[in-house]
């Protein structure tokens, strides 16, 4: 299972500080929406700077603004971006053909979709590379969570990954359900030893 920190922050100095000290322990970058609209370009380019070994991801939540900023992912030689389902499937269509002209992948997050299992139906029709899922109420009864995750999961070949609220205590569940990977990003960057926090979810992982 991958696991990913996005480090949405609204100061990039304290991102890159926090990132110093996790990066190792992670498979990829996530930037988050918050230190995006902050900095722009710049969180792009410092981050890569800092740690050029490390794949940069942009979680951008895009909505019906997709298509204007596909130049500017393609300038800064942006791996993936995410936009959200719950937009018009043809505008996601288009801006994933977009996308992959410019050798970006495309998550879709289903933040604001009303049926998951809908969402994760049309993405393959959408040509979509990988799904987000946010926020699956991980604290509900386990019986209930896994019935509800085979639903979704059952609806696409893609990979999921998992973000949203993760806490320690969520994580054997997420073992359980066995997604592709997961996107943490409060239970790291507020942390107060964010380094062992990171190191704690990789080993769990692990186990």
């Amino acid at each position: 299972m991958k696991f990913n920190i996005s480090y949405n922050l609204e100061s990039l100095d304290e991102a890159l500080r926090i990132a110093a000290q996790t990066v190792e322990f992670i498979d990829a970058i996530y930037l988050g929406n918050l230190l995006l609209l902050s900095h722009g370009k710049d969180a792009v380019v410092r981050f890569r700077e800092a740690f050029p070994d490390k794949d940069i991801y942009l979680d951008t939540r895009l909505t019906d603004n997709c298509l204007a900023n596909i130049d500017f992912f393609a300038s800064l030689q942006i791996k993936q971006v995410s936009v959200l389902a719950g937009i018009s499937n043809k505008l996601i269509q288009q801006f994933v053909a977009a996308a992959h002209q410019k050798n970006i992948s495309v998550a879709l997050d289903l933040t604001a979709c009303p049926s998951p299992e809908q969402g994760v139906f049309d993405a393959k029709m959408l040509d979509i590379d990988l799904i987000i899922y946010r926020n699956p109420l991980l604290k509900d009864e386990a019986d209930s969570l896994l019935e509800r995750w085979a639903s979704v999961q059952g609806n696409t070949p893609l990979p999921i990954y998992i973000s949203g609220n993760i806490a320690f205590d969520s994580i054997p569940m997420i073992k359980r359900m066995s997604p592709a990977g997961i996107i943490v990003a409060n239970l790291v960057v507020n942390a107060q030893d964010p380094a062992d926090a990171a190191q704690k979810i990789k080993t769990m992982l692990e186990e």
